[in-house]
């Protein structure tokens, strides 16, 4: 049996839950890499599917490269994702989600010698593929304000995905130390977009243009579940990372990022009525206020009827029924 690496170059985290069906495939995908020495960090947010035994046996198969963080309960992705990234040892860090795959063998090898040889780099950015689409744009060329106004005005397409992205750990983990209100809260939902938008405002990022991942969600996954109290409370640590990100970089009253932000709070709004929930409508609301988000007729609306629950049980009822 070969011995475990102290000090890989690369760390790759592996988020897992309840991914029985795809989990495997996507660790898979990261032991197809060459090139450097790497380790894989996975950690299972509390599966009750199987997926932590099947985790488990893909880390006994392959102890010099898999290490499978200690059971825990279930914590969210953000908050997951930073206990592992807490974990890793190695100079830089990238990612796979445990529905996704990593498809360039070569990506982890060629993306760490580019920061090897260019100290000023922060990260190197690359495409992925999403159904039959490349996305990803070259933020290397773009002007790094424009870049933060998309990822905060949450444009479509998207110019950065933090799983087709390699970074350099020391660089994330001192901005966790010295301003962890801008890269790591629980209020978001999200991690992605608050790293990306650190990264960005530390240095430079280079960009590679072949595909690295491809991104396939599960039809339950948070970006793609039909549950609309899921949408809804997603939505709202949406609206509150943008306006509390926005504020921190100073992009608040950047037509896009407005638009964007009112956008989201509009369709938040709707999610919540569909529930008919009264703690999910008052979260709504709330998101609202906090965020500062301006809304349309049909917005204002919503949060009028979301506020009591006659208003709130007539607009479930004719959710479902028109």
């Amino acid at each position: 049996m070969k011995e475990w690496i102290e000090e890989p170059v690369v760390s790759v985290i592996v988020l897992t839950y309840n991914q029985v069906s795809t989990a495997e495939r996507a660790v898979m995908s990261v032991l197809e890499s060459r090139g450097v020495e790497y380790e894989v960090v996975i950690s299972d947010d509390g599966s009750t599917d199987g997926t932590r035994e099947l985790m488990e046996s893909i880390a006994a198969r392959y102890p010099d490269r898999v290490r499978l963080l200690p059971r825990h309960p279930n914590l969210g992705i953000p908050a997951n994702y930073f206990y592992a990234l807490e974990h890793c040892r190695g100079r830089y860090v990238t990612d796979v989600a445990g529905d996704d795959r990593r498809c360039d063998p070569s990506a982890l090898s060629r993306h760490a010698a580019m920061l090897d040889s260019a100290p000023a780099l922060v990260a190197v950015s690359s495409r992925w593929r999403d159904g039959g689409s490349e996305k990803g744009s070259d933020v290397w060329q773009a002007p790094r304000r424009d870049t933060m106004t998309s990822l905060l005005a949450l444009d479509r397409p998207t110019p950065m995905m933090l799983s087709a992205m390699m970074f350099r750990r020391s660089i994330v983990t001192k901005l966790l130390r010295d301003n962890p209100g801008a890269v790591c809260d629980p209020r978001f939902r999200c991690e992605d977009l608050p790293v990306m938008l650190a990264l960005l405002n530390s240095g430079k990022i280079a960009f590679d243009s072949a595909v690295t991942v491809n991104y396939t969600p599960a039809p339950d996954s948070i970006t793609r579940t039909p549950d609309p109290e899921r949408r809804a409370l997603f939505a709202a640590g949406l609206c509150r990372a943008v306006h509390h990100l926005a504020q921190v970089y100073g992009l608040r009253n950047e037509p896009r990022v407005v638009r964007g932000l009112n956008g989201m709070a509009g369709y938040m709004l709707g999610c919540a009525a569909a529930t008919g929930s009264e703690l999910v409508a008052a979260q709504a609301v709330e998101a609202v206020r906090e965020s500062g988000a301006k809304l349309t007729l049909k917005g204002k609306v919503y949060e009028k009827m979301l506020r009591n629950r006659m208003g709130l049980r007539s607009i479930a009822w004719l959710k479902r029924h028109i």
